[in-house]
């Protein structure tokens, strides 16, 4: 505080260039912040890595014996959690294969199974689906079910019955495609 005028840095109070840089420096951290969080949040919403998937043909670009596409949800997609398809591509890639994330943030099975045809154009000999915990989700109370009727634009309410005929119809349309596993035990699994 200034001793002769009693204002704080020898300022008065109405002292516009004092307010100026003031404010200079206050846009200026907020623009920063502004910058750091489009940054770091804009994958979460981008579909960049589903651009990878237009156009790739497995027969022109690799062995299609080879080729392993990752579907399902945000824990596939990898930037809200964990990113195991990078890591499975890390561990795979050198051996010769190719490894296609085509996880959606927010997807329950029904949207899947929506976008499922243009997702198998890579003509996957091997395909990991993890999809169900936004269906779960949005199982647990009218007001989730509702929230993901809204945004997801799903033709129902979502329950059990709904995840498990969508889910069934989204393994058929895969064994018709791709190299499926075990495919009894998955649907016995979510009966």
């Amino acid at each position: 505080m200034d001793p002769v005028t009693g204002y704080p840095w020898g300022r008065k109070v109405g002292d516009s260039e004092y307010y100026s840089a003031r404010m200079m420096w206050l846009l200026l951290v907020l623009g920063i912040l502004l910058a750091w969080g489009v940054r770091r949040f804009r994958p979460l919403y981008s579909r960049v890595h589903l651009e990878k998937l237009k156009g790739f043909r497995s027969s022109l670009s690799a062995d299609r014996r080879r080729v392993v596409i990752c579907l399902g949800d945000s824990l596939t997609r990898g930037t809200a959690s964990f990113d195991y398809v990078e890591g499975l591509a890390r561990r795979l890639e050198p051996s010769g294969f190719t490894v296609l994330n085509a996880g959606e943030n927010g997807e329950l099975a029904w949207n899947l199974l929506q976008r499922v045809d243009d997702l198998v154009v890579a003509e996957p000999a091997w395909v990991i689906l993890w999809i169900g915990t936004n269906d779960a989700r949005a199982c647990e109370d009218e007001e989730e079910a509702a929230y993901y009727v809204r945004r997801m634009k799903l033709p129902q309410t979502p329950d059990a019955a709904f995840f498990r005929e969508s889910y069934s119809l989204l393994l058929d349309k895969l064994e018709k495609t791709c190299h499926l596993i075990h495919k009894e035990n998955m649907v016995h699994k979510i009966s």
